[in-house]
């Protein structure tokens, strides 16, 4: 009885572990999209002669990737590794 369980206990914590990682995945394809598209429409402005807003498109899309890889780091949940001993 206590095997079945201990196995069941596994097969849900894998099945949360694999849900968690795919979400992750699933969130930077969707930024790479949402990158590349907002750059193709900076390029495209910015040789139809609007420069300027192209440049505010490009710059606003950098940033905002800078400010979620800082972000990221900043707010990412703190791990105690387990020291070695020597």
């Amino acid at each position: 009885m206590a095997e079945k369980q201990q196995a069941h206990r596994t097969e849900k914590e894998k099945k949360i572990s694999d849900g968690i990682l795919e979400q992750g995945t699933r969130g930077q394809h969707y930024a790479l999209t949402v990158v590349v598209l907002f750059l193709s429409a900076s390029v495209y402005l910015a040789m139809n002669g609007h420069e300027t807003i192209a440049t505010i498109i490009a710059s606003l899309n950098i940033v905002g990737l800078v400010s979620a890889f800082i972000a990221g780091k900043v707010f990412a949940p703190k791990v105690d590794h387990p020291k070695a001993d020597s």
